[in-house]
């Protein structure tokens, strides 16, 4: 639990033991201090490393406000908080992101040392085996609320926040797979508004490409298929990808010419091509940012 103070408390739960005002115990286990007063913004455990805790916080000068606790070393500093050589600082494993805002953040469930955060109006990754503090990759993106994993794709995550969700495969943050906002929800119907705020968003564990979004005063949850429109623009890429190596070996085959030729450029240039051809060349120019969303759908009203 993360307080305004930038101080987090850790509580442990459980089931077998019940308690009156229907709290397990009177106070935390253990808690983690901060070194200037600012709020807490974002949590997140690593999954496959549950000791790891990541705690973004708000700026504030000469600090970092992203930082990676060991919560078992935490725990053991406690029970000896009596001793002169009890630091919390020794339960730190990494402090990143001086002097900025980190609003999210998200360890890649099949990667541990891996940790994606929202950092001012970054995407960024960070790598905790690096011995140096710095993000190894990074993406413009708006001010992030929150990330989420896709536990059928252990590279894609997708951050939501003001007006718009992003999917992203981390391994090329040069680009989102895609974005979408609340007007892209043609499939069922609904007239939303541009400026509609997402503030929770989740995949779904039983069926592949299927993202939930929440948006503010909403009284539905809407559910998007992007497995398709991903397909599309994964196609799209590669298109590029086939184009750009033509082009550059027609560019270097024209090179050689002209140098071979004293024939003026008018009249090495190529017959007009079939018109299979063409249509074949028009499909390569096709533009990814029109990718629009289909088959969405939203709960029942509640």
């Amino acid at each position: 639990m993360g307080y305004s103070t930038g101080k987090v408390d850790l509580w442990h739960l459980e089931a077998k033991r019940h308690a009156r005002d229907k709290l397990v115990s009177s106070s935390p286990n253990v808690s983690l201090p901060v070194r200037s007063t600012r709020s807490a913004l974002a949590l997140g455990f690593a999954h496959e490393k549950p000791n790891l805790l990541a705690v973004g916080l708000d700026k504030v000068r000469g600090d970092p406000s992203l930082v990676v606790w060991n919560i078992d070393e935490a725990g053991k500093l406690s029970r000896h908080t009596g001793s002169k050589s009890s630091k919390p600082e020794r339960a730190i494993v990494q402090q990143y992101a001086h002097a900025e805002v980190v609003s999210s953040v998200a360890f890649l469930p099949q990667s541990p040392n891996l940790l994606v955060a929202g950092v001012n109006l970054w995407l960024r990754l960070f790598d905790l085996r690096s011995p140096q503090a710095l993000h190894v990759a990074q993406a413009p993106s708006s001010k992030t609320y929150g990330i989420v994993t896709d536990p059928f794709d252990n590279h894609r995550v997708a951050c939501f926040g003001e007006g718009n969700v992003s999917v992203w495969d981390y391994r090329r943050f040069t680009s989102s797979l895609v974005t979408f906002t609340s007007k892209d929800a043609s499939g069922d119907g609904e007239r939303p508004s541009v400026s509609d705020t997402f503030i929770d968003a989740g995949f779904s564990p039983v069926r592949r490409g299927l993202l939930a979004t929440l948006t503010r005063d909403a009284n539905h949850v809407r559910f998007w298929d992007i497995q398709r429109a991903s397909h599309q623009i994964s196609g799209a890429q590669e298109a590029d990808e086939a184009k750009a190596k033509i082009e550059m070996k027609e560019t270097s085959k024209a090179s050689k010419l002209s140098k071979l030729s004293w024939a003026p450029s008018s009249t090495i240039l190529p017959w007009s091509a079939p018109a299979e051809q063409v249509e074949e060349q028009a499909d390569l120019n096709t533009d990814v940012s029109n990718v629009v969303l289909a088959n969405t759908f939203k709960s029942k009203e509640s």
